[in-house]
């Protein structure tokens, strides 16, 4: 099996065949393939659910397991190429780039790996060998490490004048809505999107009304039904100054599925307010390809690991 190898630390480039000048992480898992429903661009960041996995752990030279955040690394990879990408942990999410333009409806061409349970793999870095592509870790700089802070967590944006599988539906449009605001009562508009979170921004002003929102999970392979995840929720938009492109609302406690918020405009409103305004802008969510882990594969190439202990 195809396996991402680095120069061990201080190593002196050398011919790329020699293999004993290099070292091998100790374990690796394949996350599965994935078809998205709308092109990510190069960069997007993407995450996976690595609870109860010791992703973010090396063994030492005692075969002690040990925390480490430098000691896993994503990989984007074929039989004989390997592309290094950003990652981060965080919670129980691991955080990483996506290596090249994913075009909607088209399969990925090559699959992720993240490789873990080695010291510094975080801190590999690409050099020239010979005209040869190569890593090897630096105390320098590390072009695939990232802090949690560099990722916003909910990075794929739907506004009014996106063509997207996830979009706005504005009921009435031509009637009730112009330009995501509207004056009447009872008005509506859904918008689509896939858990665990989600961002609704718009305008808040001194002539803005009520809303009420709900969240409604759709069905899908293991949920045969529909079913209500966050009920009726008043968000009041009245404000003394008026302030476009605000956070409405906000809820990132959803589970890893596709989602539908109903959005409908309230006949109360504020006392202070001279009005039943309500405007919308744009949404915000983790864009989901329901990414998993497989297996895990041990490192079979060479023979500087013995033991496991508790990994899985």
């Amino acid at each position: 099996m195809a396996w991402l190898k680095y120069l061990k630390e201080n190593e002196s480039i050398s011919p790329s065949s020699v293999n004993s000048n290099y070292s091998y992480a100790t374990c690796k898992r394949f996350m599965n393939t994935f078809t998205p429903r709308d092109t990510l661009p190069q960069g997007s960041w993407l995450f996976v659910n690595i609870e109860n996995l010791n992703i973010n752990t090396y063994q030492d030279a005692s075969i002690e397991q040990s925390t480490d955040d430098l000691s896993y690394i994503v990989v984007y990879e074929t039989t004989d190429e390997f592309v290094p990408v950003k990652s981060v942990i965080n919670g129980n999410y691991l955080y990483f780039q996506t290596a090249e333009i994913h075009e909607e409806t088209e399969e990925i061409a090559s699959r992720y790996a993240v490789y873990y349970c080695s010291k510094n793999l975080r801190k590999l870095n690409p050099i020239d060998n010979g005209g040869e592509l190569d890593y090897q870790i630096s105390s320098i700089t590390n072009p695939y490490y990232a802090e949690y802070n560099e990722v916003s967590t909910n990075t794929f944006e739907v506004d009014l004048d996106s063509d997207l599988s996830y979009n706005f539906s504005f009921i009435n449009s031509f009637d009730d809505w112009k330009n995501g605001t509207t004056n009447k009562p009872g008005a509506k508009v859904y918008i689509s999107f896939s858990g665990p979170s989600i961002i609704l921004k718009g305008g808040r002003g001194p002539q803005n009304g009520k809303l009420n929102l709900r969240i409604i999970s759709l069905a899908d392979q293991n949920n045969p039904k529909a079913s209500v995840a966050v009920d009726w929720t008043t968000i009041d938009t009245f404000a003394s100054v008026a302030e476009s492109n605000y956070t409405l609302y906000s809820f990132d406690e959803l589970e890893e599925r596709d989602y539908i918020a109903e959005i409908e405009v309230l006949h109360d409103k504020n006392t202070s307010s001279s009005g039943n305004a309500i405007s919308i802008s744009s949404y915000l969510f983790k864009y989901n390809v329901y990414l998993t882990l497989g297996k895990e594969i041990i490192n079979q190439i060479d023979n500087t690991f013995t033991s496991l202990g508790g990994i899985r």
